[in-house]
């Protein structure tokens, strides 16, 4: 039997304060900063995704929590959590659309419904977008569900050529 790289130490990405920073981090895993930062702190299990239209996509699953994280060369893109999400001291997931208002303080600026089921009885998602906060809320029967958060690319300042 061969030996595995396994670590002594249980880790337990619940541990972990899940407040969300718009366009820059949830938790402690902020944006467009490489995952290896985080591999072995959240005890991050790679899940198997192939390379894409010219640039490496990968997706990691946290340890201890409902929370999956997912790159574009080896930089932390797209968060989304089915588990955990504080904003304003209050966790967005399982609240209802008023009180997601309410905690984010700010409407969608698109909606849309989903009907992802083969089941014709079932409710159908709800998807809002939020652009400048940079996130997208899924709810199921009135309810926050997962919400998947990454930056803002517009809002991204590109330092100014120096002049000579």
């Amino acid at each position: 039997m061969m030996a595995e790289d396994v670590s002594t130490e249980e880790v337990d990405g619940a541990a972990f304060q899940w407040d969300w920073v718009p366009n820059e981090r949830l938790g402690p895993v902020s944006f467009r900063t490489p995952i290896g930062d985080y591999t072995k702190m959240l005890g991050l299990r790679l899940e198997h995704y192939p390379e894409v239209a010219g640039y490496k996509e990968s997706h990691f699953k946290v340890s201890g929590v409902d929370i999956d994280i997912y790159t574009q060369d080896g930089l932390v893109d797209t968060i989304i959590s089915r588990e955990v999400f504080m904003c304003n001291d209050a966790n967005v997931i399982e609240s209802s659309m008023e009180e997601l208002t309410e905690i984010l303080g700010a409407e969608p600026d698109e909606k849309d419904e989903l009907d992802l089921s083969e089941d014709d009885e079932a409710a159908p998602y709800q998807v809002l977008d939020y652009h400048a906060l940079g996130i997208q809320v899924w709810l199921l029967d009135g309810k926050v569900e997962s919400v998947s958060c990454s930056h803002d690319a517009e809002t991204e300042v590109e330092p100014e050529a120096d002049e000579d």
